[in-house]
Order: structure tokens, then sequence, then C-alpha cells
């Protein structure tokens, strides 16, 4: 087996009342049917509260106004406070933590959706390394993975390694770190759809051996304006569609819209530039740009091998670059509205509110990785 993990993935510490969000609002917490079958044997002061507390036919707790049932007015959970931590369901157990799941691999991330894990993501300015065990044992669901695509998966895995070069190319724009990534997302695709997944790896070494000079190039550079207010404004139509989680999400997203899209391509420029003049510049274009690439390596290496399981291998990067393109949309709107000023610890907090909107909702990743595909096969 081998074991993969960031290297900051054991500095989490839930800080429980302190934090400035909470885990146990927003979405529905689904319990294991071992821990629903302890629970449904508990028999002591705490039962009836805790029994009561949970929707059976689903295996969900209830919530009271988008709140856990367990949690309380001091956003602590009376489960934990009656019970103690070992009493909580494996989804509470385990996050912010997540584990993908592979052939004889294991791969573990924090999620962005979690405040202090975002925190630990993005204040980061080292460039991302990763921890790496490896023994002897056998993979405990060796029979899960019998059609598992092992080829596919390592063609996924070198491909990724070039992906994580490139992103972490500091002498290159994020912009340009990216267009370059989804010119190989394309190829990427075509060589899966085509049935030549051993192209892969061609693919990734020609990029890999493209020198500076030639990543440099016209068709790398930075998206104009023109072309970015052009998608992003079509994308926002698209977040009409997405299950809210939050109720207040749907106003941030209008104020993108309101902030940034109503006047011309002209004023968005503007826009943009003012923001890149004051609020980058004061905290430095390098700080800027390492915060977008911690982004950026966030979202590949939580989704990209993933498309081993289902071919998506271009709307995995798509996914990607768009999150971080949006979030910055969504950043330079907040900037806009508090008289243009704003701080890292909010652009904090607009990352795991996005991440909590988008990445915690199956329906809401579907719809982004079916809009991508489908233009991708209109282009």
């Amino acid at each position: 087996m081998r074991y993969i993990k960031p290297y900051y993935y054991t500095e989490f510490k839930c800080i429980a009342d302190k934090c400035p969000d909470t885990c146990c609002a927003g979405w529905q917490i689904v319990i294991d049917d071992e821990t629903l079958e302890i629970y449904s044997n508990e028999k002591d002061e705490f039962s009836y509260r805790l029994k009561n507390s949970i929707d059976w036919a689903e295996g969900v707790f209830f919530q009271n106004n988008g709140r856990c049932a367990m949690l309380n007015d001091n956003n602590l959970c009376d489960l934990v406070t009656a019970k103690g931590e070992g009493a909580l369901c494996k989804t509470c157990h385990m996050y912010p933590r997540h584990i993908e799941e592979f052939e004889g691999v294991r791969e573990y991330s924090l999620s962005l959706s979690c405040p202090v894990a975002a925190r630990i993501i993005l204040e980061d300015t080292n460039k991302l390394i990763f921890d790496i065990e490896e023994n002897d044992e056998t993979d405990p669901l060796e029979e899960e993975f019998e059609d598992f695509d092992f080829f596919m998966y390592t063609q996924l895995e070198q491909a990724r390694d070039v992906i994580f070069e490139i992103i972490q190319n500091r002498d290159l724009s994020v912009d340009i770190r990216m267009s370059y990534i989804m010119d190989m997302a394309r190829k990427f695709q075509n060589a899966v759809d085509e049935q030549e997944v051993y192209r892969m790896e061609e693919i990734a070494e020609e990029y890999k051996a493209l020198g500076e000079e030639i990543l440099q190039a016209s068709k790398f550079e930075q998206i104009s304006d023109n072309i970015r207010f052009e998608k992003v404004k079509s994308a926002y139509e698209l977040f009409k569609e997405l299950e809210v989680l939050r109720q207040d999400w749907p106003e941030i997203i209008e104020d993108v819209k309101k902030n940034l899209y109503n006047g011309t391509c002209e004023d968005y420029s503007k826009i943009r530039d003012e923001f890149y003049h004051d609020f980058v510049n004061e905290i430095t274009d390098d700080r800027w740009e390492i915060f977008k690439e911690q982004l950026l390596m966030f979202f590949v290496y939580t989704y990209f091998l993933g498309s081993v399981y289902d071919d998506l291998v271009y709307s995995k990067l798509a996914l990607s670059t768009f999150s971080v393109c949006f979030i910055e949309e969504i950043i330079i709107s907040e900037w806009l509205k508090n008289n243009k000023h704003i701080n890292l610890n909010k652009c904090v907090e607009i990352s795991y509110r996005y991440a909590r909107e988008v990445e915690h909702s199956d329906d809401n990743l579907n719809i982004l990785e079916e809009m991508f595909m489908d233009r991708l096969q209109k282009n």
C-alpha cells in the first residue's frame, strides 16, 4: 500500500467553538450504517435526544434552520459533550480530512471548505510537497478494485506530476500556467476519447520538455480581459442552476454580477487593473500569485486522478482552473463592495465559502463538469 499526504496534513487541529464558521450547518450530515446501528441501540439518558435527532429513513441528522440538530447555540456538538468524540459518525470524525481510494493507493487531503484547513492551505508560501509512505500490506479493498483501470491510473499519475511542475513554476504568471495545463487537458481528453490512453504519457513528456521560451509564446499568454469577461459572465449564469447550501450565497453571487458584469468589458478591465494595482501591489505580486497557486494545487490534487473512474480528464482540470478564476472574481467583487479594501483573511474566507457551495454538493460538481465537457465538444 502507498499513502500520500500533503506535508501539512497532520497540522490540522479543530478549534471547535472558536471557529469563525461551523461544519455542522449548511449541509446534511450522513451517518454511516455502522454508527447508525450503534445509535439505535443506545439506552442511556442522552439516547432519547439522539434518536429523535436522526432521520432514520435517510440516515442523516435532522436540521434546524440549516443547522445539525446536535449543534447547540454555542456552536458545540451536544453529542460530543455528552458522549465524547468517540461517539461521532465517520463523516464528523473525519472532516475536514478526506481520503481518495485507488487500487493500492490512498490519497489524503484537507478540505478547503474548513476555515482552519483553508488557512493552512492558502497561507503557506512554500511549494506544496507530499509525504509518501509505502508498506507491503495488501489492499483491504482489493476485491472492490477488480475492474480498476490501473494502466490509466498510472498515466494520470504521471501526467499529474508534470501538471504539478507547471503549476509551481513561479517564473510564469498563474494565468499562463492555467492556459498551459488547459491546453494539455484538451489533448489528454482526446487521447482518452480515442481509446489511446497510452498517449497521455507522451503528451505530458512533450510539455515537460518545452523550454521556458516556448512557454511564454503567444499561445500561452494570459487570457485577455475581453475573453475573460465573456467567459466569467456566462459562467455566472450557471450559478443560478446550482444547489444553494447557504442562504446568503446567492447574494454574494449577485453582487459579483452587479459589481463586475453590468458594465462593459472596458469597465471590467479597469476594475481588474485597479485591483491589481492597489491590493496586489500592497501584498506584493508574488504573494497573490502564490495564493492562486495553492488554490490550483488543491483542486488538481483533489480531483484530477478521479477521472480514472469516469474518463472526464478535461472537466477535472477545467473545474480546477474555473474555481481559481471565479474565486478571484468574488474577491474582486468583495474588494469593490468594501470601498476597495480587502485582506488575505477575507480572501481565505471567500475561498472556503466557495468550496462549501461547490465541493459539498455532488449535484453542483456534476453540473459544472457537464458544462465543461459540453463546451469542449462544441469547440
